[in-house]
């Protein structure tokens, strides 16, 4: 039987939690921004690049986990529609915009961008993470 990331990153969002790995994929690509700038020799350019597919994989398996969350089965088709639409115009824009960074700023100026950018959506998991514990001791109470 096949394994594929995304199946594994799936039981592990399962397991540990959505927000958990969203945070481990944040985590996995800060650690590929820093490192990426680091040498020009193969090896640690393709480890530095796996490790960003590896975040990439933890983010988006455990966020679209999270969109199906709480949606009726009428909405889900067209709620997931709506998030490959908006994934795949971010993903355009980021490829459109690395040129112009790259050509100002080298591999240090791209790796500085996707390093705010995911510092910033760590950020924003946490606070999400935090709001969610914070509604769920409410309803307990």
């Amino acid at each position: 039987m096949r394994r594929y990331p995304s199946t594994v990153t799936g039981r592990l969002a399962n397991r540990f939690g959505s927000y958990a790995i969203i945070l481990a994929g944040a985590l996995t690509l800060a650690l590929s921004a820093v490192l990426a700038p680091l040498s020009n020799e193969w090896l640690p350019l393709a480890f530095a690049l796996f490790l960003l597919g590896l975040g990439w994989n933890f983010c988006f398996i455990a966020g679209s986990s999270l969109l199906t969350v709480g949606l009726v089965p009428g909405e889900e088709g067209r709620i997931q529609g709506a998030s490959e639409v908006l994934v795949a115009l971010a993903s355009g824009a980021g490829s459109l915009s690395t040129g112009a960074i790259f050509a100002g700023g080298g591999m240090a100026g791209v790796s500085m961008v996707g390093l705010a950018l995911t510092l910033a959506s760590g950020v924003l998991a946490v606070l999400a993470n935090q709001r969610r514990g914070l509604e769920q001791s409410y309803r307990e109470h």
